[in-house]
C-alpha cells in the first residue's frame, strides 16, 4: 500500500472481527499515536512491544508468539 490511511481509513470503522494492533516501541515506520487511534476506531485491543522494532516477530518470536497466543485465547 502506498497511500495506506487514504487507502484503508473508510473501512476501518466496519471491522467487526475482533483485532489487534501491534505497536512496536522502536518501529521507526510506525506513528504509535496513529496506531492507536486506529484501534480505537476499529475496536481493537492494543499490544506495546517496548524494545523491539519493525521486525519485532523475528527480533523476539517467543515474545511475539506468547503475544499472539494471549490475543487468540482471549477471542476464542
Amino acid at each position: 500500500a502506498v497511500n495506506v490511511g487514504r487507502e484503508w481509513a473508510p473501512g476501518v470503522t466496519n471491522i467487526a472481527t475482533p483485532g489487534l494492533v501491534i505497536i512496536p516501541g522502536e518501529d521507526p515506520f510506525l506513528a504509535a499515536d496513529l496506531a492507536r487511534r486506529t484501534a480505537e476506531r476499529c475496536r481493537a485491543q492494543v499490544a506495546d512491544l517496548d524494545g523491539l522494532g519493525h521486525w519485532w516477530a523475528l527480533q523476539d518470536p517467543a515474545r511475539g508468539a506468547q503475544l499472539l497466543t494471549r490475543f487468540w485465547n482471549s477471542v476464542g
